[in-house]
Order: C-alpha cells, then sequence, then structure tokens
C-alpha cells in the first residue's frame, strides 16, 4: 500500500497533508530537513517503485515542488514593501457590479473599478515581475534536473527496466502494440522536453491545489505565484534563435547523435518557456477584465490537446505571443483595457 503513495494520483496526498499542516512562519531550516528526510528513502525504495517515485508527478517531484512553494510563502514579508493593495477577487467584485440595477450606473461602476484594478495591476507587475519569474523557472528546472538526472542514474543501473516499463504502459494505452520501437525511440529522442513539460504541468497543478486549500484556511497568499507574472529575460530570446540554429545544423550534420538530441530538446524547451510567456501575458489580459482566467486557459489547453488541428493555431498563438512580446509590449496593452465597449 505504502508503494501506491510514490507514484501520481496518490502522491498528491503527500502535498494536501503538507498544505493543510502549513503555517506562514514555519522554520525555514526544519523545512529543509524535512524535504531531505523525505527524498532519502527514494534512493532505498525497491524496483519499479524507485522510477515512480523519481518521475515527473511521482513523490519526489511533489515534495520538493511542495517544498518550493511552501518556502515561497513564507517569504512573503521580502514583498511587503511593494505591493500597493492585494490583487481584487473577480467574485466579489463581479458581484459588486451586478448588485447595481441601473445598466448606466453598473456600466459606469464597472469602468471606475476596472482602472482601479487597472493599476494595481500594473503596480503589481513592476513590483514582483522579476521576482515571480525567478520563483517559476527555479521551479521549473529545480524539478527538471532532480528527475532528468534520477532518471539517468536508473537508467545506467538498469538498462532495460524503463523501456520495459513504457512498454507495459504502451500495451495498456495503445491500440497497435506492434508500432511500440518507433515510439519509444520518438519518446526518448525528446526526453529532456517530456519531463520538462510533465514537471511544469505537475507543478502548476500542485500550485493551483496548495492555493486552494491556503484559501480555504483563510491564510492570506502572497501575490508570487499569480501566473500573470512570468517574462523571460529579453537576452533569451537570443539564445533561443541560438538553438533554433543549432537545431537546423544538427538536423543537416547529425542524425542519431547527440547533438541532435541537445538541440532538440534545448530548442523545444525554450519554446514551451515562451508558450508559457504567452500565456502568462493572456492570463494577466483576462485577470484586469474580470473574465475567468484559469477556466478559459484550461479549456483552450484541453481543446487543443484533444483536436491536433487546434493545437497548432492555439500553441502558435501563445508562443508568437510570448516572443513578440518583447518588441509589441503585450504585457502594457493587456494591463489597459479597452473601456469603451458596451457590455459588462
Amino acid at each position: 500500500m505504502i508503494y501506491s503513495l510514490t507514484g501520481f494520483p496518490f502522491d498528491l496526498l503527500w502535498a494536501i497533508v503538507i498544505a493543510f499542516l502549513f503555517k506562514p512562519r514555519i522554520n525555514l531550516l526544519a523545512l529543509t530537513v524535512l524535504t531531505i528526510l523525505f527524498l532519502v528513502p527514494g534512493y532505498y525504495i525497491p524496483m519499479p517503485f524507485q522510477v515512480m517515485y523519481w518521475t515527473p508527478g511521482g513523490a519526489a517531484t511533489i515534495i520538493v515542488a511542495t517544498s518550493i512553494i511552501c518556502y515561497s510563502l513564507t517569504k512573503e514579508a521580502w514583498f511587503k514593501d511593494k505591493i500597493v493593495e492585494e490583487l481584487p477577487e473577480r467574485n466579489k467584485v463581479r458581484k459588486k457590479i451586478f448588485d447595481i440595477e441601473s445598466n448606466e450606473k453598473r456600466q459606469i461602476e464597472y469602468i471606475h473599478l476596472i482602472q482601479k484594478i487597472s493599476l494595481t495591476y500594473e503596480y503589481n507587475n513592476k513590483s514582483i515581475l522579476l521576482p515571480n519569474t525567478i520563483f517559476f523557472l527555479f521551479s521549473f528546472f529545480t524539478l527538471f534536473f532532480i528527475d532528468f538526472s534520477a532518471i539517468i542514474a536508473i537508467h545506467l543501473n538498469n538498462p532495460d527496466l524503463i523501456k520495459k516499463l513504457f512498454e507495459e504502459a504502451y500495451q495498456v494505452l495503445v491500440v497497435s502494440p506492434g508500432t511500440f520501437d518507433e515510439w519509444y525511440t520518438d519518446l526518448t529522442q525528446l526526453g529532456a522536453l517530456n519531463i520538462f513539460i510533465f514537471n511544469m504541468i505537475f507543478f502548476l497543478l500542485l500550485l493551483g491545489i496548495i492555493q486552494q486549500i491556503l484559501t480555504y484556511r483563510k491564510i492570506r497568499l502572497p501575490v508570487i505565484g499569480n501566473l500573470g507574472f512570468f517574462q523571460m529575460p529579453f537576452y533569451s530570446v537570443w539564445i533561443y534563435i541560438a538553438a533554433g540554429l543549432y537545431f537546423l545544423i544538427s538536423l543537416q550534420l547529425w542524425h542519431d547523435n547527440i547533438n541532435l538530441f541537445i538541440a532538440k530538446n534545448i530548442f523545444y524547451i525554450f519554446s514551451t518557456l515562451y508558450i508559457f510567456q504567452g500565456i502568462s501575458i493572456f492570463w494577466l489580459f483576462l485577470q484586469v477584465r474580470l473574465l475567468p482566467s484559469a477556466g478559459i486557459v484550461i479549456g483552450m489547453l484541453l481543446f487543443a490537446a484533444t483536436f491536433q488541428i487546434l493545437s497548432i493555431i492555439i500553441l502558435s498563438f501563445f508562443i508568437l505571443i510570448g516572443l513578440m512580446d518583447f518588441w509589441f509590449d503585450f504585457r502594457k496593452k493587456a494591463l489597459h483595457p479597452n473601456l469603451f465597449s458596451d457590455e459588462v
């Protein structure tokens, strides 16, 4: 029974328990020691549970991610002198607007509130954009390096184990078992990207769960962790372009080579980060206008995951916003809504 808690989704219980026990003034040394104590047994768990423990979404990922989130919440004092006021709760603001019976007065109140909200978001954007970006990048890459190095170590000690586990999963999930070798080759060629994306998704899922639990416990949350405040450094654009050129050169000069593996994974990981930046700008655009940002973005991504044509359109939309933001400043446009609409 205990081994079932090493893999997703049962290992989420670790995070839920920690979130219910969390106190904003928790001792950071104690948090660090507890994290290490939880991770060390992962090296002694028998196979195949050790693979479950260290793969994306496994107990190691959950424990480290939860520790990072709790650590960031204990550092709320870092930002008290920077944030003018807390971000407004969408439901309360909309209720205040719709409680007004007159359409004309409702429109005036809506414009007044949006102007006020826009100023709050603009100030917070200037204050915490950098620390919030560092929070996300540190979390994504820390989880990636932990899982990637662990999987490499397991693969070196048991070369056939991971392939065997994937083959068993493939037989269950895929109708045509005869194409496993081709599927597994494609999977391993983008192994680093897959680990990065899975860890990114699990971290955001975990962040949302912990935020909801702490909100339920009436613990005031800092703005750190808001998806609307994320921006890649400007120089990273040139790294992304260089990675793209490296990828193109690798396709021409190297085949089935470590250079192609490195080039392909670096390029796609940066592409993922720029998609995330595009989502961040779109998220901010929706939040400032009191629209359901989580519902709309998650709905779009679910459509993208379901329909291949839509996935190309939606992901291209996000990555273009993320990349072109450096030159067209879409974030500034997101923060300043057009208030001449006839609708509330």
